[in-house]
């Protein structure tokens, strides 16, 4: 998994400053166009492409296979909550700030999603920081970014053509697509369901799209604050979430790899006899019954142990009439000589 991290790492050292250099140097404020007909801009995709599959690869390859078990990160926690406040804030201000003619009915159904949306990731903070596992009891919450997700992806179809830059556009699409691949390879995992393909995935997908996510919004943020326009579909609030759930993924992603896998605990204590034994039909004894079978096995011994004394007990009585009645030979004599009967003899 550290040639993943190093893949993903490499990829964004390079790739970043070239996007920034190509976005504020070298496209056209008038046109929107790439004032070098793209060639750079073309070098720098190709590079980031090579990156993405690194990443994928690397990923998919070293992944440690976590399970749903609960994972406890503070900093999950707040870039979780953080994620679900910067999501709910962008569609409201979104619906607050665009006039009522230029919505759409796809408008409307992504803004309100987004909302709802931020409720599974409050909910994976609440998980995080206390290490609970509610996702995993109620699962349609896990689901809930992933539906924001796809319905992203839509809305971007359908205004697709309206913007002037492809490149950017192309950029918006693969950021929505591997964060919605994440997000749903991340449903599975806490979730409990199919969570062996989920734990598989999640890294590789997790990489690429944190790679496109920053290519994508660290350009088109500089522009923003340098007083250019942005590039392509996303508002400025969108790419603010972009990077907050970048982050997020990135921070997810390393406390889930330091997560240690719960494993089923079987008591191999031996019996009190000495002897291990193996529950018949495969079936593993919990603590509890091994502790009353420890009891039980216990008091056996404590009752034999009464019993064995008890015998030794009336074994030295006996021993002692047995001797009593078979006196040695000259005690026979001197009993004979005195004139002692024998019955006498026997009981003195």
């Amino acid at each position: 998994m550290k040639r993943a991290w190093a893949a993903l790492l490499v990829t964004l050292i390079v790739v970043l400053p070239a996007r920034l250099y190509v976005t504020l140097s070298l496209v056209d404020p008038n046109t929107g166009f790439y004032t070098d007909g793209g060639k750079v801009a073309g070098i720098v995709s190709a590079v980031l492409a090579a990156g993405v599959i690194a990443v994928l690869v690397l990923g998919y390859r070293k992944s440690p296979g976590k399970t749903a078990a609960p994972l406890h990160s503070i900093a999950a926690a707040v870039f979780a909550a953080l994620s679900g406040v910067f999501i709910a804030g962008q569609s409201l201000s979104a619906m607050a700030m665009q006039k009522q003619s230029e919505f759409t009915a796809m408008d409307n159904i992504f803004y309100i999603a987004g909302v709802i949306a931020a409720v599974s990731y409050f909910v994976a903070a609440y998980d995080f920081a206390a290490g609970e596992t509610v996702l995993h009891r109620m699962p349609v919450l896990a689901l809930l970014s992933s539906i924001w997700g796809c319905l992203c992806l839509i809305t971007l179809f359908v205004n697709y053509a309206a913007a002037v830059n492809r490149l950017e556009n192309v950029y918006h699409t693969f950021t929505v697509a591997f964060m919605l691949l994440f997000l749903f390879s991340q449903a599975k995992l806490l979730s409990g369901i199919d969570e062996a393909k989920g734990s598989k995935m999640v890294f590789s997908y997790g990489f690429a799209a944190v790679i496109f996510a920053l290519a994508d919004a660290v350009p088109n943020i500089a522009r923003y604050f340098t007083g250019k326009s942005l590039l392509g579909l996303f508002s400025i609030g969108l790419h603010m979430a972009n990077i907050i759930l970048a982050v997020y993924v990135l921070v997810y992603l390393s406390a889930l790899q330091h997560v240690k896998t719960e494993a089923v605990m079987v008591s191999v204590a031996p019996s009190v006899g000495g002897n291990d034994e193996t529950p018949e039909n495969g079936d593993v004894l919990v603590p509890e019954q091994k502790h009353d079978e420890a009891g039980t096995e216990l008091q056996k011994c404590e009752n034999t142990a009464e019993k064995r004394a008890s015998s030794a007990d009336s074994a030295e009585k006996y021993l002692e009439f047995l001797k009593n009645a078979y006196q040695s030979e000259d005690k026979f004599v001197e009993n004979r000589e005195n004139n002692v009967p024998i019955a006498k003899s026997i009981k003195s």
